[in-house]
C-alpha cells in the first residue's frame, strides 16, 4: 500500500484490493478501482529498474545546499539509445534521498529535465496505522457515470508517483556496499 497526502486530502492505495481510498475530514469519502497493476520495478521511475540495478554507479561526494552528499548516476533507455541520464543525491552513508534529476533526451536531442526534491524523508517501514481507512465500512465506490470523482487512474500512474522514495530506502544500503567495494 502507498499513502499520498495533498492539500488535506489523504489517498491510500491498496494494490492487493485494486482500490484507492480518498480520505478527507477524518473519514473515507469514496473509493475507486485501480487498473493494470504492473510490477513497481518495471516502471521507468522506480529506483529498482533494470537500468538502475545494472548500471548505477557511485560517483563520489558533492555538495548540495551547502552539505556534503553522496552522488549516484545511471542511464535509462531503449537498448543502446539513452533517453534519461539520472543523478540521485543522498545523505552520506544513509538510505535518505535528497534530490534527483532526470535529463530527458529523445534520440540524442535534449527534451528537458525533471527533478524531485525530498524535504523530509524517514527511511523504514511506517506504522501500520498509516494505512488505516477511517469509516472504511461506510465508504462507497464513486460512481463515474453520475459525476463521480474517479478518473480511471491506473496503478501504473500511482506507482510512478510514489515508487522513487520507497525504493531509495530499500535499495540504498545495497548500493552503498557496492560502491564502497569498488
Amino acid at each position: 500500500a502507498i499513502v499520498g497526502v495533498t492539500t488535506g486530502v489523504t489517498t491510500v492505495y491498496d494494490f492487493n484490493a485494486q482500490k484507492y481510498y480518498v480520505i478527507s475530514g477524518g473519514r473515507c469519502q469514496y473509493y475507486c478501482g485501480l487498473q493494470d497493476t504492473p510490477l513497481p520495478c518495471n516502471l521507468e521511475d522506480s529506483l529498482c529498474s533494470y537500468d538502475m540495478k545494472h548500471s548505477a554507479k557511485y560517483a563520489g561526494q558533492t555538495t548540495f545546499n551547502g552539505k556534503t552528499v553522496d552522488k549516484w548516476t545511471w542511464n535509462e533507455g531503449l537498448f543502446p539509445i539513452i533517453s534519461n541520464t539520472m543523478v540521485l543525491l543522498t545523505v552520506p552513508d544513509q538510505a535518505v534521498p535528497l534530490y534527483q534529476t532526470r535529463n530527458i533526451t529523445a534520440f540524442g536531442k535534449y527534451v528537458g529535465i525533471e527533478s524531485t526534491q525530498w524535504n523530509t524523508f524517514t527511511p523504514g517501514v511506517p506504522p501500520a496505522s498509516v494505512f488505516d481507512i477511517p469509516d472504511k465500512e461506510y465508504c462507497e465506490e464513486s460512481d463515474d457515470d453520475n459525476g463521480g470523482q474517479c478518473n480511471a487512474q491506473t496503478a501504473a500512474e500511482v506507482i510512478e508517483q510514489f515508487s522513487e522514495a520507497r525504493e531509495v530506502a530499500r535499495r540504498m544500503p545495497q548500493l552503498m556496499k557496492l560502491a564502497k567495494a569498488a
